[in-house]
């Protein structure tokens, strides 16, 4: 038998720097940390935002899942360079943007209501991420615009 939110309260930490805290009848996903000087999908993120989707996902009666940066100033840089650069193997980068794309169809689909909030800058994939969301607030300062 599914458990309800009530039993699944609380703070996970999922890898990647992804964390996932469930009160009430929303769970908030926090990306990144707060020292990180951008905040980047890397290959340890990537299987994190997974875990935390796919935990999300199976918490029945929650009414909305919160994305956001935990730095401020900063929602997502999309894809790591540095992780781009050490692709040498077309296969393995399809692989990687597979990946990532099926994140961002598995957040569309959830059945609760999903809000990025976007403070700061949201390029490439983290724009992607807050496209996959159902809506989208942004903090209106010279940094998100």
């Amino acid at each position: 038998m599914e458990s309800g939110v009530s039993e699944q309260q609380g703070r996970v930490e999922l890898g990647g720097g992804i964390a996932l805290v469930i009160d009430e009848q929303v769970a908030r996903l926090r990306l990144g940390q707060p020292e990180e000087r951008a905040v980047t999908l890397n290959e340890t993120r990537i299987e994190g935002l997974e875990r935390a989707i796919a935990r999300v996902a199976e918490i029945p009666g929650l009414a909305g899942l919160v994305i956001h940066s935990s730095r401020p100033g900063m929602f997502c840089a999309g894809a790591d360079v540095q992780l781009i650069e050490q692709v040498n193997d077309p296969a393995v980068a399809e692989e990687l943007a597979r990946r990532g794309q099926e994140i961002f169809d598995r957040i569309a689909a959830l059945p609760c209501t999903t809000v990025a909030v976007i403070s700061g800058p949201c390029v490439g994939g983290g724009y992607e991420l807050a496209l996959a969301c159902d809506y989208r607030v942004a903090v209106d300062s010279s940094d998100t615009k």
